[in-house]
């Protein structure tokens, strides 16, 4: 633990030029965004209970359809990571020719693992909780308690249920299929997700809750579903719920409630390890043999007339078996896209033009952001690493007759055209829940469009300047520094377009008339905003393709 401590240090702290100007950056990088996200959270915080008036226990229940968001995602990012981390590092071949006992190796990759894969989550939490605690007027105990007493172990009790499960699919495949595992495990997840939002419906709960306006500052307790006493994050709602109202007694309780069963979850998983951690290793290094011997398409094979141009024909089918491949790229994708048709299904369930303006326009920008942070996701996992996957052969791409510019450009329009079939679904069933109205549906497209350009820009130019030809994990690629520092540009620019279109869509439903010069200039606006980012971005990953290899 000691040396891997300090191979951190060490690591983070470089003392060439280079590496303290990307310090630097990053330190930007992350004060602003964590600004950012303080002032967003105060002002949502401030608006929703100040001006519109929902009440705490609203509220609460807000922060807990989000906290489950977040546990669900936390599990994703640490079941994907752990993958990379406690079985296929370099570093494995060496511990395991040492005396170390696996459970100790287990230890240190369970640790790294965790804070590599949620060390994000912990900025954005942070600055969430001092925008929400500095709008009520907590004191500095408060943010203590909040985040070391109640949201690392929230985010611990996620992990170790995420790599207990992780350990339990591959003792399985020596007996199940590895592919039909995945594909049961992403369903779990996606009919836990399904079966959450079914049951604590969240249209109904505000109507019931509305009810009683406008004296709705109660506690509605009788109309959350049975099943969300057993929800963590219902406990960590709870305790924020409580607090707000000062009452310690009940914090107490939720709080107990909460380290009781994160310890004997952290208990849990450190058993199974203890169990199986040694014997799936071996596994995991027989599922990679095997799933390379058995991945052979005949469309893939360069025995086949093509009708692309040679070098672009071996672009792409060298890039698709990569992806193929890799058990971690194809599992993943699996599995967001599952969560995306999760995600669609419940958009064109859900009515919402029977309220009034001010929530219509709150709940569409709310959709939208929620829409582009999905494919700023998607980017980050899938295009970011995409050019650091050249990997140490980019020597023989770099001494061959390739333009370089040929293959950047195909490395776009690989990512390019399947994140925008994505994108595009989801704002079309966004229009669903306020009636398909069709200009609406106009305006939300095509500034999805623009939404699809501007990001795959930034994950590849991004990509590019943060390359790393030595890393051969894309999980790993997409958690890295670099990666963090896109996906936190990436929320800034969320800001960006949910701006451009707040005017008109503000105006279209508190007048419930179609202005068209509104629309008009939200469209021209996402255009000159995505110009104006996509040409930076792309330039700087063409140049950074061209640097000294």
């Amino acid at each position: 633990m000691k040396f891997k401590i300090l191979s951190i240090f060490k690591s983070t702290f470089d003392s060439k030029w280079n590496g303290v100007l990307k310090e630097l950056g990053s330190l930007v990088v992350f004060t602003g965004f964590a600004l950012s996200t303080f002032i967003s959270s105060n002002y949502a915080t401030a608006y929703l209970l100040g001006e519109i008036k929902i009440g705490l226990f609203l509220f609460h229940r807000i922060l807990s359809m989000l906290l489950f968001i977040l546990f669900v995602l936390v599990s994703l990012g640490n079941i994907i990571v752990a993958y990379s981390t406690l079985y296929k590092s370099k570093d494995l071949e060496f511990f395991l020719a040492t005396p170390v006992k696996p459970i100790k190796i287990y230890t240190v990759k369970f640790l790294d693992n965790f804070f590599y894969s949620s060390s994000t989550m912990f900025i954005f939490i942070t600055a969430i909780l001092l925008g929400y605690g500095s709008y009520l007027s907590k004191p500095l105990h408060f943010y203590v308690f909040s985040f070391a007493g109640v949201i690392v172990p929230f985010m611990l009790m996620s992990a170790s249920i995420s790599i207990t499960f992780l350990m339990l699919i591959l003792k399985l495949s020596k007996r199940i299929d590895i592919r039909k595992l995945a594909i049961i495990a992403g369903l779990i997840y996606a009919l836990g997700v399904y079966l959450y939002f079914k049951s604590v419906n969240p249209t109904k709960l505000f109507t019931e809750a509305m009810k009683y306006y406008p004296h709705i500052d109660q506690y509605f307790a009788q109309i959350d579903p049975s099943i969300a006493i057993y929800l963590p994050n219902h406990w960590v709602a709870e305790i924020f719920y409580f607090s707000a109202r000062g009452n310690s007694e009940m914090v107490l309780k939720y709080f107990l409630i909460l380290i009781s069963a994160t310890i004997g979850m952290v208990l849990v998983n450190f058993g199974v390890a203890r169990k199986l951690y040694f014997e799936t290793l071996f596994i995991a290094f027989d599922l990679k043999n095997k799933i390379k011997k058995r991945f052979d398409v005949e469309f893939l094979s360069f025995a086949k007339r093509s009708v692309l141009h040679p070098q672009v024909e071996v672009f792409v089918k060298r890039d698709l078996k990569m992806f193929f491949r890799e058990p971690s790229q194809w599992v993943h994708l699996l599995i967001m896209i599952v969560l995306v048709l999760i995600f669609i299904a419940s958009l064109t369930k859900m009515r919402l033009y029977r309220i009034e303006a001010q929530i219509l326009s709150l709940a569409f920008i709310s959709i939208f952001s929620f829409n582009v942070f999905l494919i700023a996701s998607i980017v980050i996992r899938f295009v970011y690493p995409l050019i650091s996957l050249e990997g140490p052969s980019y020597w023989a791409v770099r001494s061959s007759p390739v333009k370089l510019s040929r293959l950047y450009i195909h490395k776009f329009i690989i990512s390019f055209f399947p994140i925008l079939i994505i994108s595009e679904a989801i704002a079309y069933a966004s229009v669903f829940p306020f009636g398909k109205d069709q200009n609406i549906g106009v305006l939300i497209t095509t500034v999805s469009f623009f939404v699809t350009l501007t990001y795959v820009s930034l994950g590849l130019g991004m990509g590019g300047y943060f390359a790393n030809y030595m890393e051969k994990s894309p999980v790993r690629l997409a958690s890295s520094r670099g990666a963090t520092i896109a996906l936190l540009l990436g929320l800034v620019l969320i800001s960006i377009f949910a701006g451009i279109i707040f005017v008109p869509i503000t105006f279209y439903f508190q007048s419930l008339k179609f202005n068209s010069e509104f629309f008009k200039s939200a469209i021209i606006g996402a255009f000159l905003a995505s110009i104006m980012l996509s040409i930076p971005f792309n330039l700087l990953g063409l140049t950074s393709m061209k640097r000294d290899f």
